[in-house]
């Protein structure tokens, strides 16, 4: 397909993202999967995971939360990820589990001239959906990267939907992002009233924060290096005697920014621009930021700094975390783990007042030191409180950190303060 030019680009964003999601659903589309015969408008959403299925994770979440249902196409072989690895296959039974339909993304250039190719989908599919314990159903296909046979071939898959089939292609209209551009005016074509759209994205374009095509490509490949290392350091005992240790933690700090931690009743994980609401709520409160140097915030806009600054994370030793509360998935508060290119890390934490007294400080700190204790193997966690500060000092204490014979002095707010210091040791942990 040609490039049209000046076609208008909706921002490569997760709220972008959740804007076309918003304004399908104004436009009265309902989300179908392939296969389904639709009264009305309807709309066919569609994702092709060339790179990254934690990507797709995000995205499958953020449909979930807007009541749109998707289907995501993964590769059964790919030299950029593993999808039989099993942290990929929790992202595919996750997107399962939120509505969200699975299919065989096939490239067809890895295999011969006289291989059968409709045999070879039919392959993949098997294995993908024995893969997922025959749980999840594996009902349609999209050509990776489709060859002029693959377009105009209109091939037949037996019980399951070609997403190149002519009917796809012709009586729907179709728009995709590839190579990150937009062909066609998504939004105004959403705006037409078309009565069937197919549209399709990688969710390897989109981000918190606006970037370019070359951003994108660079930050993947930047991250290739310290994720290896950080899977490497898995599965080879004392990697850090070969590489350093240092560069071994700094891999595994870089490998955090995409994990999330559960604990009993929190996740902790990065946080994201969707949490914009959550965390001003509490950071508007002149008593959750007495002992801290920022705030309290008088308009969103000087919390939205704040959380960009987060988001752009420049700090390679420094993890910030929101607590998110699992039955009502709000953030309830937010972590910080900082210094950890040293010997001891320090943590401090943050809690909205509607939700002290319940343990739930307690809870995340204990994630922290396990972070890192087990994910970094660092030797000791460092914390401390205002003397004024009651309920901290007891929170540390109760989560079995040993208090300092030595005050600690801090400027804030151009007031010198005195804090009371407090270590745990991975020994004691």
């Amino acid at each position: 397909m040609v490039e049209e030019v000046g076609v208008p680009q909706m921002p490569f964003t997760y709220e972008a993202y959740r804007d076309m999601l918003r304004a399908l659903k104004e436009e009265g589309y309902q989300f179908v999967a392939y296969g389904e015969e639709p009264a009305g408008k309807a709309v066919i959403l569609r994702h092709d995971i060339d790179n990254d299925p934690l990507r797709a994770r995000r995205i499958a979440r953020i449909e979930h939360e807007e009541g749109a249902r998707s289907t995501f196409f993964f590769l059964m072989r790919s030299d950029l990820y593993n999808l039989l690895a099993p942290r990929n296959l929790e992202v595919v039974r996750e997107v399962a589990a939120l509505g969200h339909d699975v299919g065989l993304h096939f490239d067809e250039v890895l295999y011969g001239p006289d291989d059968d190719l409709v045999a070879a989908i039919a392959s993949e599919a098997a294995l993908l959906a024995g893969a997922l314990g025959g749980e999840v159903p594996v009902r349609s296909v999209s050509m990776h990267r489709p060859s002029k046979a693959a377009l105009e071939g209109d091939w037949q898959v037996p019980g399951m939907a070609n997403s190149y089939a002519r009917t796809y292609l012709e009586d729907w209209e179709y728009a995709s992002d590839s190579r990150r551009r937009w062909r066609r005016d998504v939004m105004g074509l959403i705006r037409s009233g078309a009565p069937r759209l197919h549209i399709l994205t990688h969710p390897f374009w989109y981000g918190e924060l606006p970037a370019t095509l070359g951003d994108d490509v660079e930050a993947f490949v930047h991250a290739a290096r310290p994720h290896r290392i950080a899977d490497f350091s898995d599965n080879f005992t004392s990697l850090g005697d070969v590489l350093g240790e240092l560069e071994v933690r700094k891999a595994r700090i870089q490998r955090l920014h995409t994990m999330e931690f559960p604990t009993e009743r929190l996740v902790l994980r990065p946080p994201q621009a969707s949490d914009l609401d959550d965390f001003y709520e509490y950071t508007t409160d002149a008593d959750t930021c007495r002992f801290v140097r920022w705030g309290p915030y008088t308009d969103i806009s000087q919390c939205k700094a704040w959380l960009d600054g987060v988001l752009a994370g420049t700090h390679e030793d420094d993890q910030h975390l929101a607590l998110v509360l699992r039955e009502e998935d709000k953030v309830i508060g937010e972590l910080r783990i900082y210094h950890l290119l040293e010997d001891t890390a320090r943590c401090s934490l943050v809690l909205s007042p509607l939700y002290r007294g319940h343990g739930y400080m307690t809870e995340a700190l204990r994630e922290a030191f396990r972070i890192c204790f087990e994910e970094l193997g660092m030797p000791h966690v460092a914390s401390r409180a205002d003397v004024e500060n009651v309920g901290s000092n007891a929170l540390l204490a109760r989560a079995g950190m040993t208090l300092q014979p030595e005050l600690e002095t801090v400027e804030i707010r151009g007031r010198t303060r005195s804090y009371k210091a407090y270590v745990i040791d991975r020994e004691d942990w």
